[in-house]
Parts: C-alpha cells; structure tokens; sequence
C-alpha cells in the first residue's frame, strides 16, 4: 500500500513539473533523425530512418517527405520509394501537450539510378602458338567509373588487375576480366570468355628445289618445292636482276645476269622454313659478229675460205651459203673460219651468226657474187687456111658465152705476139714463111677455155719472072702457020701456082690455060 501511494505521488509530480522555457516535461526538447543506409542510396533501396529526441514522453511521432505525411506513428520509418532530392523529417508532438511541436531538420537524399556495366574483352591472337604470349585488352567498357577494380582470372583465377593481361597460354585456358565499378549503385560485372586454342605448328623444312642450276640471262624459268605441311603461304628471294613473285610452292621467273641464290620460305601461323639454291647465270647470247672477210666475186666450182673475227663467248658458228654451194648450204663450225667450193653462177648472201647454250645472234652477211665459169671452147674458126707471106687476114668465131676477152695465137714464125681482143675476130698480117696453127681460147676472170685451133698453110711469096719461053712448032718449017697447033712453055717456077698466058688476038688455047705450057692453035696472019 505504502509502494503504490509512492508511485501516484511522484506522476502527479511529474505532471505539473514545467520546464524552465514553459513547455511541460512531455514536450521534448529537441528531435533527430538518422538513415541507417546513409543519405546517398541507390533507387528502390530501403531506407531505415530512425528519430531521436531529447526527453519528452507520450510522444507522437508524424513521419512526412516533401512535407506530405507519411507512415505509421512510430519514432522508425522505412521506405523504398525515395527519389532523388526527397527530403525527409519527422514532426514530434506529446500526446498530452498540444502546445508541444518538435520538427526534424530534414535529410535531402541523394537517390542514385541503378546502373548495369558491361565489357567485351579481346585477344591479341586466338589460335595462339605454342609458348606464344597472347595480350588480352578490353575491346569496350560501360559504367566502370573512374577507378574500376579489375580482376583477370585465367579457369577462375585470379593473375591480373590492370587494364590488360599479357600471358602464356595454354590450349583450353578461358580467360575472363571481372570487373568492380567505381560507379555507384553499378553492381560487379563480367566479361565474355575467351577459350585458347593452339595453331599448327611451324612447317616442315622444304624439300630441294627443282630447276635447273644453270641457265641463260633473260629467260622464263620455273622452280617448285612439294607442298610443306602447315604452311600457309611461300615467300621467293631471287637473285639480284631478276624478277618474278610467287606466294605458292612454284614460281616463274625471269632470270638476270648475275649468279646467286633462290630461296623459299615456308610460312606458317607459328613460325616458317626454308630452303636454298644456288643457280649460276652462263654468258648471253653472243654479239652479232664482225663483218665477213673474204671473196665476194667468185668462180663456180672453186674452194674459198671465209672468217669472222672471234665473237666473245662464242661456242660454234653456224654458216649459211647461197643454194648449191658444197655439199649442204648450212655449215656449223667451231671456230670463225670455213672453206667451201662455191655454187653456180649467180647472186647471192652468206650468212654467219655466233651460238652458245643461251642463244644465237643476229647474222652478219656478206653480198657475192658468183661469176660465170669458164667460158666453153670456141667454134671453128673462119678465115684462110692457106695464106701469102705479108698478106692481111682476118680471123673470126662465133662469140662464145661469158667470154670477157680472146686470145689468139699465131704460127710462130710469123713472129705475132699473143693478141688479145674483146670480139671474137682479129686481124693480122701473115709472116713471110712458115705454116702452122692458128689458136684462139675465151677467157673471162675465172678461167680460160681450150683452145681452138685452125691449120694453116703459109703458100710461096711472089712468084719470080718466068724464064724464056720455048716454042714447039707443028710446021716442021718451024713456022707459024694459020690453023697450027704450037705448044709454048717456060720453065717451072717452084713458087708459081699457076701461069697466066697471053696470046695474039683470034688465037685460042686449047686445054690448060694456066700451066707452064700452053698449046695454042693459031689464028690468022698477023
């Protein structure tokens, strides 16, 4: 009984106890508000407020944002709704006190938009070779803020945290870049995830080249190697000056003048091979020669020889004469000289070009010119095969083919030299004596014919006077008597041919008038 009058004593007490500024003790005197998640949230998070006074009792407690009620008459208040710039409050008032208002400065949240990063990484290489490093950057990041926090995990470990990952990889490694934004209300974010696979191997060394090792300046040429296992492309080196490109296992090219090396390189995704040859470039084609020394005007059937100074790197020599010189027109030689019996007459060219194993060059020529042969015998000579000493005569024969000039011949008593005439005739005067021939031969510049040839008789000069004359009378009167027959006769003259006569008008020989005796018949009186 004692305890409970007590306890009524002192609320009476308390009840009319006023404060010193004249509000009751019920009226608080001051009132705050606290937000277990801060001022500063992401949207839709709940936010637990909490008010505190400093005494007061039977308070009541009027939560509002933005000055609009809100909540349940408690001193917690928890929302989800907040916006950004929502200001928040409580306003306190005693139950038994309606003088008594306590208002909360208010709390301005600042409400952040969730936000959802993203990253695409890349790989510098993917297939890798074997022990090749690989580096690994981000292709593109969102919503990573400044100071992101990254984390590269190679099969969900951890081996990285900058901005790129430089690493040895293995075949099946996943590699994958987590990521914490320095945004707010930005949640971690991952990646996509890079598998490793492995490229082949380097390739196989090439197998030897083929193509030939020797050759001629200027020239296609093919090389090839067989195909090499995981090669993927083929690179050809060339010697200096020559020229031709190929990305395959066979290349055509042009060779130049210089020796050297032909390489192919083999090229693969992890590595490369090769192989070599050496190739050696020969002398071109030789330059044309010089001009043929030698003949240009020939005889037919007969040997001429014909040269050419040496044309360097010369190996043969191939000579080319007009149709039916030799026993072939064409004649190879290994030196810059031939001999060949020449063809028929007529115009013509020879030819001489120089050869090696990489060509031939242009020809030199030389114009000939093959004369007529040597000109036939000449027919028979026409003129007088008997003559008088000292006396002109002509000689003739029909003009023989290809004949350039005559030579004619005389008995050589007659003392004539050698004539020699550009027609077929000639003129002389007989010797005093001497019988014999008379030759004539055609000559042109390739020779002389055989001689024709015309006896002559070299008769007696003049005879000399005729000696007396004897008569032989039929009248043994040994006179003359008309109608006889006498006979006269002089001495025979070696040199006479024949005798003239003369007699008496209306006499008349009988018989021979031009022996050395003459018979007469005579004639009248007289």
């Amino acid at each position: 009984m004692g305890k409970k009058l007590l306890l009524y004593l002192l609320l009476v007490f308390s009840i009319v106890i006023v404060s010193k500024n004249g509000y009751s003790q019920a009226c608080p005197t001051s009132v705050s508000i606290s937000a277990a998640e801060g001022r500063t949230i992401c949207e839709n998070t709940q936010v637990n407020f909490s008010a505190s006074t400093n005494g007061g009792t039977g308070l009541n407690y009027q939560w509002q944002i933005n000055n609009n009620n809100v909540g349940d008459n408690q001193p917690n208040y928890a929302t989800s709704a907040l916006q950004n710039n929502d200001e928040v409050r409580v306003v306190i008032t005693p139950s038994d006190d309606a003088n008594c208002q306590k208002i909360s400065q208010p709390i301005k949240m600042t409400v952040n938009s969730i936000r959802q990063g993203s990253v695409v990484i890349q790989a510098s290489e993917n297939p890798v070779c074997s022990g090749e490093n690989v580096n690994f950057s981000i292709a593109s990041i969102s919503e990573a803020g400044n100071s992101p926090v990254y984390d590269w995990r190679v099969n969900n470990t951890s081996v990285g945290s900058s901005s790129t990952l430089t690493t040895s990889l293995n075949s099946g490694d996943q590699v994958q870049l987590f990521v914490t934004s320095s945004n707010p209300c930005t949640a971690d974010f991952s990646s996509n995830q890079i598998t490793i696979s492995k490229k082949p191997a380097a390739p196989d060394t090439p197998s030897e080249i083929n193509g030939a090792t020797l050759v001629c300046p200027g020239i296609p040429k093919t090389y090839s190697i067989s195909q090499v296992n995981n090669a993927i492309s083929y690179q050809w080196e060339l010697p200096v000056g020559w020229s031709g490109s190929s990305n395959n296992n066979s290349i055509t090219l042009t060779t130049g003048s210089s020796s050297g090396t032909i390489k192919v390189i083999a090229i693969g995704e992890c590595g490369n091979s090769e192989k070599s040859l050496n190739v050696n470039v020969q002398p071109g084609a030789p330059a044309q020669p010089g001009n043929i020394s030698g003949n240009n005007s020939v005889c037919p059937g007969e040997e001429e020889t014909y040269s050419i100074t040496p044309v360097a790197n010369a190996e043969s020599y191939e000579w080319t004469f007009p149709s039916g010189w030799g026993n072939g027109n064409i004649i190879t030689t290994s030196t810059p000289e031939t001999t060949i019996i020449t063809g028929n007459s007529g115009n013509g060219l020879i030819t001489v070009k120089a050869l090696n194993s990489c060509g031939e060059s242009a020809n030199m020529s030389l114009a000939v010119n093959v004369e007529p042969g040597t000109p036939g015998v000449p027919g028979t000579i026409t003129g007088a095969p008997e003559v008088c000493p000292s006396t002109t005569e002509t000689y003739s024969i029909n003009a023989v083919n290809n004949s350039e000039e005559y030579v004619w011949n005389f008995p050589s008593s007659w003392g004539i030299p050698e004539q020699i005439t550009t027609i077929p005739q000639v003129s002389i005067q007989t010797g005093t004596s001497g019988s014999g021939n008379i030759t004539v031969s055609a000559r042109n510049s390739c020779g002389t014919s055989t001689a024709q040839s015309l006896p002559i008789e070299m008769q007696h000069g003049t005879p000399i006077n005729a000696g007396p004359v004897s008569i032989t009378y039929s009248n043994p009167n040994d006179v003359i008597c008309p109608g006889d027959q006498i006979e006269f006769s002089v001495p025979g003259v070696p040199e006479a041919e024949e005798y003239s006569w003369n007699i008496p008008p209306g006499w008349e020989i009988t018989g021979s008038e031009t022996g050395n005796s003459i018979i007469v018949n005579a004639g009248n009186y007289g």
